[in-house]
């Protein structure tokens, strides 16, 4: 909000009828989350509360217009990126209140709730990254920019799912 605190709201904006409309509230007031589009649904992981990184995750129906709880991360952390891809989400660098992280965790939203755990691990970054630009392109997913532990720019990276690799590119 102006006043710098974190909001519950969910806006939408309908281009097609160029609209905004106010939706069911978050479950709490965040901000600086990652947030993935998956199978019509959409995913929060993280954030920042005002005080503090968080490590929830939640889901969001908008045909139910509701949130729901998922299995939360496995450590905390705000400004996250998040990129849905090959049927999972992949959950990538972070900031946890001290650091930045170079952690890439997958999430698999089918097994939430299964029993078996929603989370695994994949190659990290060479560095920790966060507050980074991240699109997915067929099998790839490219991260632009961000802040890290050491100050310069920021060498843009691609990771190739199939081969759980990072190469860095020409930004």
């Amino acid at each position: 909000l102006a006043s710098g605190k974190p909001t519950a709201a969910l806006e939408v904006y309908d281009p097609r009828r160029d609209l905004w409309e106010t939706k069911a509230d978050m479950p709490t007031a965040i901000s600086g989350y990652a947030l993935a589009a998956f199978e019509g649904r959409l995913y929060l992981f993280g954030g920042w509360d005002g005080a503090l990184a968080l490590d929830e995750v939640y889901m969001y129906d908008p045909m139910q217009d509701t949130w729901t709880a998922r299995t939360a991360m496995p450590a905390a952390r705000a400004y996250a990126g998040a990129a849905a891809t090959s049927g999972k989400i992949f959950v990538i660098g972070g900031f946890d209140g001290q650091q930045a992280l170079a952690v890439n965790q997958v999430y698999y939203p089918d097994r939430d709730g299964s029993g078996e755990s929603p989370w695994g691990e994949r190659a990290a970054l060479s560095e920790g990254r966060y507050a980074m630009g991240i699109a997915t392109l067929a099998d790839f997913i490219y991260i632009l920019g961000g802040i890290t532990n050491a100050p310069g720019e920021q060498q843009a990276l691609q990771y190739v799912i199939q081969q759980d690799t990072w190469q860095a590119f020409e930004n």
